[in-house]
């Protein structure tokens, strides 16, 4: 979801805006490092731009930062 290839706000729009229909309150969003290392500031843009959007809907994110130490070789397959 988080590459430039795939990366979709006005599906993240409607699936949060569903999130907040149905009552919650805060979402708990994993991130990888090795899209940091990737993509960098555009990575970071689109992170930005969630946050936007969830914030939009009085939802709360918190940010699980994960690192590619369980991957082999340290990469996503």
């Amino acid at each position: 979801m988080w590459q430039a290839e795939t990366w979709d706000p006005e599906t993240i729009e409607r699936e949060i805006g569903w999130a907040a229909d149905l009552g919650m309150n805060s979402l708990r969003v994993f991130l990888h490092d090795l899209l940091y290392t990737a993509e960098g500031p555009a990575f970071l843009d689109r992170v930005d731009e969630f946050l936007t959007i969830a914030e939009r809907h009085g939802l709360s994110t918190m940010l699980v930062l994960l690192n590619h130490a369980g991957f082999p070789g340290g990469s996503i397959s």
